[in-house]
């Protein structure tokens, strides 16, 4: 196994990114937070370990990283791990952060990398912020995200899209880019249920029709040439073809090969927004859980719930291959992707033949 090309052991790992959790802590209590929920105390990963899992997905085949938490800034080895990091020889690095920490030294600090980039969380106009990351927090994300891009660094804006901010959207987006032009790009995350049940935001969970009134808005902001993206939920492109309206970024799904984070607590997962582990992370790890046949069946096409789907072919053009992550609201019983697709009268034409008639709107 040593000696297998990348392109061998998972074709994916050379264009995605390895996600590491290098903690939990965070100085924010937010509403919609799904990295802390059910988390009873907060962890960290030894800077040691960090690297020692930077090496071992390097020689798997990974060239970006990506560097997650908590709040990254609170963590202790953050500066010797992207030095790190790309002395191993990886071409990007990126962070996620809230911005309240980010003060004019640490945003220089971070610019000096040169292949160095962020994200900074801004959910909304100030009320909508605040009312989802406590009082103040705003303001202060806003003076991070003035530190990095002053001090010169790569940030783009990630924004969860809750159905109270969706009137407001339009005139948020306008007046960021007015405030900050030099930014690459705003890019929209669908709130998503963070327990099985009720959580404090669950009316603001997208409907259906909602999704559709959020890609007919993400069309139109890139036709104002405000670059907006839909992160990792390829149901916007079925939708903006339908919609006729395809001038949104093209969307990847969230689980594809190459896909792998490391958690704080050590295990391994997929995507950080699920905690399904494939196994405690040990020398060796990355390898082994890429080549098994339990990781190629997470990040490969369903087998059992699309084939059947009367908007099967029309998804697999499109970029879906799984269904909508049951997360996207809090009705099980049909996926998330398909209630979407029968709002949208044009979508019948794409049903199977002989289920044209069973289509409903």
């Amino acid at each position: 196994m040593k000696g297998n090309t990348a392109e061998e052991i998972c074709p994916g790992v050379g264009q995605e990114a390895l996600d590491i959790e290098v903690t939990t802590r965070c100085n924010g209590s937010c509403l919609h937070c799904f990295a802390r929920s059910g988390i009873s105390r907060s962890s960290s990963l030894p800077i040691d370990l960090v690297k020692e899992i930077i090496a071992e997905a390097y020689d798997a085949g990974y060239r970006h990283l990506h560097i997650t938490g908590g709040e990254p800034l609170l963590w202790e080895g953050l500066f010797e791990t992207v030095g790190y990091g790309f002395g191993v020889g990886y071409k990007t690095i990126f962070m996620n952060t809230n911005g309240t920490l980010m003060t004019k030294e640490i945003g220089k600090r971070l610019a000096d990398y040169g292949s160095f980039s962020m994200s900074v969380s801004l959910d909304g106009p100030e009320d909508l912020h605040d009312r989802i990351r406590g009082k103040g927090s705003y303001r202060r994300t806003m003076r991070g995200i003035e530190n990095a891009l002053n001090a010169g660094n790569h940030l783009s804006i990630f924004t969860t899209v809750t159905k109270r901010l969706l009137p407001k959207l339009p005139h948020f987006v306008d007046d960021l880019y007015k405030e900050f032009p030099t930014i690459n790009s705003l890019i929209l995350i669908q709130l998503i249920s963070i327990t099985n049940g009720a959580f404090p935001l669950s009316k603001e969970l997208l409907e259906p029709e909602d999704f559709i009134r959020l890609v007919r808005m993400v069309a139109l902001l890139n036709v104002a040439s405000l670059r907006t993206i839909v992160k990792k939920n390829p149901l916007a492109n079925v939708v903006s073809k339908l919609l006729n309206m395809p001038w949104i970024p093209w969307v990847p799904p969230l689980y594809r090969e190459g896909s792998m984070i490391i958690m704080a607590n050590r295990h391994i997962g997929v995507v950080h927004s699920n905690r399904n582990s494939l196994g405690r992370y040990r020398p060796g790890m990355i390898r082994k859980v890429l080549t098994s046949n339990t990781y190629r069946k997470t990040v490969g096409p369903d087998e059992s719930t699309c084939p059947l789907c009367k908007y099967f072919e029309l998804c697999k053009e499109n970029g879906i291959v799984r269904p909508s992550e049951a997360y996207r609201d809090l009705y099980f019983d049909t996926p998330y992707c398909r209630r979407v697709l029968d709002k949208i009268p044009s979508a019948q034409v794409f049903c199977k033949p002989n289920e044209r008639e069973a289509c409903t709107f």
